[in-house]
Parts: structure tokens; C-alpha cells; sequence
């Protein structure tokens, strides 16, 4: 994410994820230009969605609270609805949806807010932040879409 390389192995969402990390171990401090700091994503997240098991989807709200220093918190998710993204949005007061205008994408923006729905009523209550809408054309279709959202 931002073009951080994650600067040790071991140092990542992942490892934090699987409750090999605090995750104040994991947070890289980027300072100027972006004002905010990061704990990176990276290939490893991939078995994070082989290994985390039922009852491990708190471990991240759990993490993040253990922080309390910080007024906002990026999580960079995979375009999915798995266990990562779960996880993401019990940690998550607000959710920031990125998404694109083709049809594949809006679909998995609307099974986005269905889940959201879901973690609201089963688990804690998360906030539509907003919707970016990225790699937008300027056609007729692509305003159709978005004017969809």
C-alpha cells in the first residue's frame, strides 16, 4: 500500500492477524507527505485467510484497541468477503469503499453493503464512511453506474 515494501518479514497484517505480532510492532511510521502511519499488507495475508479460524475474527478490534493513540486507521483489504474483510469490518467505526464502475465491481460493492448489514446486526455497528469510485471514463455507462451507487 502507498509503495511501502514491508521492511522485515514477519513485520505485517498477517502476523498480527494470526497472533504471532502485537501489532505495535508492526505499525511503520511514514510521516511526510502522508501524515499517518501504516501496518502493511502483503502476500502473507493470503494465508491469513487459510488459517484464521471461527472466534479469531476479533483479534484485529482487538489489536487495534490495545493502540489507543490513533484518531484513524487505514485497513487495506483484498477486493473479498472472507474472514479478512470480516475481521476488518468488526475492527472498523467507518468503512471507506473503493470501487470501480463496471458491473463485476458494483455487484461486489452491493454484496459489500449486504455484509456491512450483517456485521451490524450480529457483531458491532460500522458506518458507511463513503464510496471512491476510481478508474472512472467519461462515458455515458460509466456515469450510469455510478450515479447507480
Amino acid at each position: 500500500m502507498l509503495g511501502v515494501e514491508v521492511v522485515e518479514p514477519g513485520r505485517g497484517l498477517a502476523d498480527v492477524l494470526l497472533g504471532e505480532l502485537p501489532i505495535s510492532q508492526a505499525v511503520i511510521e511514514l510521516g511526510h507527505p502522508w501524515g499517518f502511519n501504516l501496518v502493511p499488507a502483503e502476500i502473507a495475508l493470503a494465508r491469513v485467510e487459510r488459517e484464521l479460524r471461527t472466534g479469531q475474527e476479533f483479534r484485529l478490534r482487538d489489536e487495534l484497541q490495545k493502540l489507543g493513540e490513533y484518531h484513524d486507521i487505514l485497513i487495506d483489504c483484498p477486493p473479498s468477503l472472507g474472514r479478512l474483510v470480516l475481521s476488518a469490518l468488526i475492527a472498523a467505526d467507518r468503512v471507506l469503499v473503493v470501487t470501480e464502475p463496471a458491473a463485476p465491481a458494483l455487484a461486489g460493492t452491493s454484496d459489500l453493503l449486504d455484509t456491512i448489514e450483517v456485521v451490524n446486526s450480529d457483531y458491532s455497528r460500522v458506518a458507511l464512511g463513503g464510496v471512491v469510485v476510481n478508474r472512472v471514463t467519461k462515458t455515458r455507462e460509466a456515469e450510469r453506474r455510478i450515479a447507480e451507487l
